[in-house]
């Protein structure tokens, strides 16, 4: 489906099968002398051909036209290479441009097995979320060639002038495109409006959680008109959004505190099954293992935003991470 949300602005609703977030909001923008395509979904075949599709009914030329990829997800990011003409550019926000040329060695993917595992994953699970996990199963082509971009830089489409807002949080390089004179913003998966954005730690080194709030507090200093996101419902109210994003964490910090509270020594993963997830599953022990993959990162992204504020601490015992109130 194509619509015009805006003149010259027009999203392309991508389907993506048999995941939770429904469909991806690629969003193309008619230049005066080239065009912007904004995101593009799993490298599958149902989204090529919706994308594809879409495209066609705009008359768009990719020969005139370049991409920018809000971040380094593969629902965003998948068909970049494959659609990208000889003289399309790639832009992605540089932080998160180094992390995908990364996503293409195997050994980075068994580092992530080893991590998750130290998280409190079993083998079986690893082992069956490795071929059907989106995160690596429907990558763009390593052949891709990706141009990274820092906070400042500017699309100008002559119509539009769009400038990147480095948003870090869903990934440690996400990026925005705020267009100031018509107060418009494309906020990736930064602001989601039907569903919570997924915040996990990618180390131990920095607070997720704690970089995405700042980051939700920097786009509610903007003066925001049309918000479009990339998931489910395309426009939506964007400071009203922040607000209840930003309450949804507060009360899941608490929840995590509590339930580390009364389980001294858990795992991450142990903390994710007690949590309250809005999923179509019985319990925990249902739960589809890609899911619980999703639920113990964002676990952990709770947990080091709370030990980065001085009230957990975590010890690395029997090849695994177990958390615990730190009452000194």
């Amino acid at each position: 489906m194509v619509e015009e949300v805006l003149k010259n602005i027009f999203v392309i609703k991508v389907p993506l099968p048999n995941n939770p977030l429904k469909n991806l909001n690629s969003y193309f923008i008619k230049g005066t002398g080239r065009n912007l395509l904004i995101d593009t979904g799993f490298n599958t075949k149902a989204c090529y051909d919706a994308l594809t599709s879409g495209l066609n009914k705009l008359n768009a030329d990719m020969g005139n036209t370049d991409i920018f990829l809000t971040h380094l997800h593969s629902d965003h990011t998948g068909l970049s290479a494959s659609i990208a003409s000889d003289s399309t550019k790639i832009f992605i926000g540089e932080t998160d441009r180094q992390i995908l040329v990364n996503f293409f060695h195997s050994g980075y993917w068994n580092e992530v097995d080893e991590k998750y595992f130290a998280l409190g994953l079993s083998r079986e699970e690893l082992a069956e979320n490795e071929s059907i996990n989106p995160a690596h199963a429907y990558l763009p082509s390593e052949n891709g060639k990706y141009t990274g971009i820092i906070n400042g830089f500017e699309f100008d489409l002559g119509h539009y002038k769009l400038k990147c807002i480095e948003t870090p949080g869903h990934t440690p390089g996400h990026i925005c495109l705020y267009i100031e004179k018509e107060k418009i913003l494309f906020s990736g998966d930064h602001i989601i409006f039907d569903i919570t954005p997924n915040i996990i730690s990618w180390d131990h080194s920095n607070d997720y959680l704690g970089l995405y709030i700042d980051s939700l507090n920097v786009i509610k200093k903007l003066d925001v008109k049309s918000a479009f996101s990339a998931h489910r419902k395309a426009i939506g109210d964007c400071h009203g959004r922040i607000d209840e994003l930003i309450c949804h964490h507060k009360d899941r910090i608490a929840e995590v505190e509590q339930i580390l509270k009364d389980n001294a020594g858990a795992t991450p993963y142990g903390i994710a099954s007690q949590m309250t997830w809005s999923i179509r599953a019985k319990n925990w022990a249902e739960f589809p293992v890609t899911q619980k993959w999703f639920a113990v990162g964002e676990a952990l992204a709770h947990l080091e935003h709370l030990r980065h504020k001085g009230k957990v601490n975590y010890k690395f015992e029997n090849e695994r991470y177990i958390y615990y109130m730190n009452f000194a």
